[in-house]
């Protein structure tokens, strides 16, 4: 796929892409005149210059004080409206809305640079609310499930070495109670998976896997990059996988 992009006061305002030969398809964006998004429209041109319609988008935002709501419907294919999502931005807190999603309403909140989900509710049945716990690094320390907003379903728990280059995750069976798999990972200075391996509940381990990486000599800062696709034999305790790794 081939793509452009137009810019007017530093604001993109169409995207340009070649799906397949012959197919030409266009996402335009329209601003208030305070430079907000409040149009979108995506259609194709086919090569007998046929326009075929593929979506409209609507939002409409609001402030008072420090909260500002964004609210967002979408027209698809056939010119129906969906539900209407909300995203509600009150910082820390981001709570967003959206009807046609498992989950029908989360809640994130900013951690160490990036808006992390803190609990989520009716995830897939009604009254199943979801919550998740960080530690001070913004790590993940545990997900807990919950039926009827207090009797537990289901919760994972994490736990990490003072560098986070281990990394233990503990499931749960029996509607949360009783520990089931194990998994300990382990990375490398680059964040890297090197090794994984589980053992069940019975204290069985599982085959081990280790993934092995190639690095460059060209530094960025302490950093080395990875520029090449390595394809390996990666040995396990029962097997033998052929993984090939994507690397940038």
């Amino acid at each position: 796929m081939t793509e452009k992009f137009h810019y007017r006061n530093n604001l993109p305002v169409l995207r340009e892409a070649v799906e397949k030969k012959y197919i030409y398809s266009y996402n335009w964006l329209f601003y208030d005149k305070e430079s907000i998004l409040q149009e979108e429209i995506v259609y194709k041109i086919d090569d007998r210059k046929a326009f075929i319609y593929d979506g409209y988008t609507k939002y409409s935002h609001s402030s008072e004080g420090k909260k500002t709501t964004v609210k967002i419907i979408d027209y698809s294919y056939d010119s129906l409206a969906n539900p209407e999502e909300e995203y509600i931005f009150e910082f820390p807190f981001l709570t967003k809305k959206t009807p046609l999603y498992q989950t029908k309403v989360h809640r994130y909140q900013w951690i160490h640079g990036t808006y992390k989900p803190i609990d989520s509710k009716d995830y897939v049945i009604k009254n199943r609310d979801v919550t998740f716990s960080y530690d001070k690094n913004g790590y993940l320390l545990s997900e807990i499930w919950l039926a009827n907003h207090n009797s537990l379903e289901n919760k994972t728990e994490y736990s990490y070495s003072e560098d986070y280059r281990e990394r233990t995750e503990q499931q749960y069976h029996m509607l949360g109670t009783e520990k089931s798999t194990k998994t300990l990972r382990k990375y490398d200075d680059h964040n890297n998976l090197i090794f994984e391996q589980s053992i069940e509940y019975t204290g069985h381990p599982l085959s081990a896997e280790t993934y092995e990486y190639t690095y460059d000599q060209q530094e960025t800062g302490s950093q080395k990059n990875i520029t090449d696709k390595i394809p390996m034999k990666v040995q396990t305790a029962k097997r033998s996988l052929l993984i090939t790794h994507i690397v940038k």
